[in-house]
């Protein structure tokens, strides 16, 4: 059974590319899915880098984006047989994420867990939080480190049948 056709796999710019993506990738293959890795990032608004002397900031960003670019092009070239979409955007990583997915019919999103805030009681971090709820996709968050073996799943279901139909 091919379950799923179109994965979108994400990382966190400044992150270690980790296991959920090979993960993502094993997945893509043994389904027969096509897949897009997408490194999210926050930085500073394009205005603000243009307004640098001498236009650097054009400069600064093109090379910035080139740097994610050829690390991530590097690590999914390991993955033969396999071509995955490479997305760079810049802003608000979840609204990223949803428009993504929204845009390009992703069936399932996989990303690592962000550790919540020290001292807070919450599972995981705001934008993991964003994407359980507004996420219209599958979300696997997985949990950096460890030897890659799932052990435990979470899973979040809808039972309100009015919200559903209203969404």
């Amino acid at each position: 059974m091919r379950r799923f056709k179109n994965i979108l796999a994400v990382i966190e710019h400044g992150e270690p590319l980790g296991s959920e993506i090979d993960h993502a990738l094993k997945l893509a293959r043994l389904n027969g899915a096509a897949i897009t890795i997408m490194e999210t990032c926050n930085y500073l608004p394009e205005d603000v880098l243009f307004s640098l002397e001498g236009g650097s900031g054009r400069q600064v960003m093109k090379e910035f984006e080139d740097r994610r670019r050829a690390r991530l092009t590097e690590f999914a070239s390991r993955w033969e047989g396999l071509d995955p979409t490479l997305l760079l955007p810049a802003g608000k990583p979840f609204l990223d994420i949803v428009r993504r997915v929204m845009d390009a019919g992703h069936d399932l999103v996989v990303k690592a867990a962000e550790a919540p805030p020290t001292g807070s009681s919450r599972l995981f971090g705001s934008v993991d939080m964003h994407l359980i709820r507004k996420c219209p996709s599958a979300v696997w968050l997985h949990k950096p480190g460890g030897d890659g073996r799932v052990r435990r799943i979470l899973a979040c279901v809808d039972l309100d049948a009015d919200n559903a139909l209203r969404q």
